[in-house]
C-alpha cells in the first residue's frame, strides 16, 4: 500500500504551493514592462506637480493666524 501511495504522490503534480504567487517567464517580463511604464508615467513631471501643491497651499493658508 506504500509503495503504491509514494507512486501515486510521485505521479502527481507538483504541490501548487511550491509555485504559488510566481509567474511564467513571458508573464513576468510583460508584468515588468508595464511596471516600468507605469513609473515613467508618475515620474513624469512630478516636480512640477509637488511645486504647484506647494504653492496652492501657500495660496490657501492664512498667515495672519
Amino acid at each position: 500500500f506504500t509503495e503504491l501511495v509514494d507512486r501515486i504522490l510521485d505521479d502527481t503534480a507538483k504541490d501548487w504551493r511550491e509555485s504559488f504567487g510566481t509567474l511564467d517567464p513571458e508573464a513576468a517580463e510583460e508584468l515588468e514592462s508595464i511596471v516600468s511604464s507605469s513609473r515613467s508615467q508618475l515620474e513624469s513631471g512630478l516636480a512640477e506637480r509637488q511645486l504647484r501643491a506647494l504653492n496652492e497651499f501657500s495660496d490657501s493658508t492664512d498667515e495672519t493666524a
